[in-house]
């Protein structure tokens, strides 16, 4: 690997961990103001509750989501799975042959 690629890979990363902090930082002040965590909508009703399973301080931490961010999330949620399943079809079927 040569010295550009090395120094391109360096600045990527540092540009995703300061566009994560940022985010993560928004988001925070979004769901202390009581709005959407994911878009920062005011909270009507149908919102969600959510215990966010991976937190970088420490235990699950609770926020709120929209109506429309937390059926997102369920649909998102869905094709991932949909996804794996098909991914390991497709794997079985492949090594069965």
């Amino acid at each position: 690997m040569d010295n550009f690629t090395l120094a391109l890979l360096i600045a990527a990363a540092c540009v995703f961990v300061a566009a994560s902090m940022w985010r993560r930082n928004r988001s925070e002040k979004w769901n202390a103001s009581y709005r959407c965590y994911q878009c920062g909508a005011s909270l009507r009703g149908g919102s969600k509750t959510v215990r966010l399973r991976m937190s970088e301080t420490g235990p699950a931490e609770v926020v709120d989501f929209c109506h429309r961010c937390a059926r997102h999330r369920v649909l998102w949620g869905w094709l991932v799975t949909i996804l794996v399943a098909l991914t390991i079809a497709l794997g079985w079927y492949v090594a069965s042959q």
